[in-house]
């Protein structure tokens, strides 16, 4: 006699998909594992944190009666963390986690004035608004004339540098606008259509970048899409069997 066990597909979500939380405090994504619709009591969840400052970052737990898992962790970096979470070998949805401090407040130490072909001083302190905290490590670019220079805050949250002023030139300062990031596997295989994804968020705050144009390129084979809500952009890639497998060459924001 033959017999056959007939077991229900397994299914996990993790929400929220989205959350804002200050450097320091708790965030919490939590995992539902579902079997045949029902909840799934005992089942392993691996929470990931794929890309951003806390990329790395795992957990395994075992899901409650309820069908739940929680991941909860704290940051001390400003960014945006991409997770999900697998049960087995049933992947979940990504979820963002967005990583802020407190309003900021950036006040102008160098120069006022200088005599044309003189070393000038560019400088600026960046502080937390509320306490007058120094932010220290963040990037500072100074706008002057046509030249764009940048400096890193100390300890003290204060960036400077040096240049030579020309006839007539107008100080200015602004932070870096955006960086871009692979969260799926950087290792594509060939012959067969798989998922690339990748997140842009504003560097400044780490606010999604909705909307805008991304492109994926590997070798001659290229795939463009738009980010979502979450600023990430996902699109199918085939790579011909004669490339080889390899890994993703560049990734970029096509500028509109």
């Amino acid at each position: 006699m033959v017999s056959a066990l007939w077991i229900e597909p397994e299914t996990i979500t993790l929400a929220p998909s989205s959350a804002t939380s200050q450097l320091g405090t708790s965030y919490t994504a939590t995992a539902y594992v579902a079997s045949g619709g029902a909840p799934a009591a005992g089942a392993p969840v691996v929470f990931t944190v794929l890309a951003g400052p806390n990329s790395g970052k795992t957990l395994s737990a075992t899901t409650e009666r309820s069908g739940h898992a929680a991941f909860t962790y704290t940051s001390n970096t400003i960014g945006v963390d991409v997770i999900a979470a697998t049960t087995g070998s049933v992947a979940s949805n990504q979820v963002v986690a967005r990583w802020i401090t407190i309003p900021t407040l950036l006040t102008w130490t160098g120069s006022v004035a200088g005599e044309t072909n003189d070393p000038v001083t560019l400088g600026a302190r960046l502080t937390e608004a509320t306490t007058s905290n120094p932010v220290a490590g963040q990037t500072l670019t100074f706008n002057f004339g046509e030249q764009s220079l940048t400096a890193t805050t100390d300890a003290n949250g204060t960036a400077s540098v040096s240049t030579a002023a020309s006839m007539t030139q107008y100080l200015n300062i602004v932070r870096d606008e955006s960086s871009i990031a692979i969260t799926s596997n950087p290792n594509v295989a060939e012959g067969m259509s798989q998922i690339v994804t990748a997140l842009l968020p504003d560097s400044d705050g780490g606010a999604p970048l909705v909307g805008r144009a991304v492109t994926f390129t590997i070798g001659a084979v290229t795939a463009t899409a738009t980010t979502d809500a979450n600023g990430i952009a996902a699109a199918a890639i085939t790579i011909p069997i004669s490339f080889g497998t390899g890994p993703i060459a560049r990734v970029r924001r096509r500028r509109e």
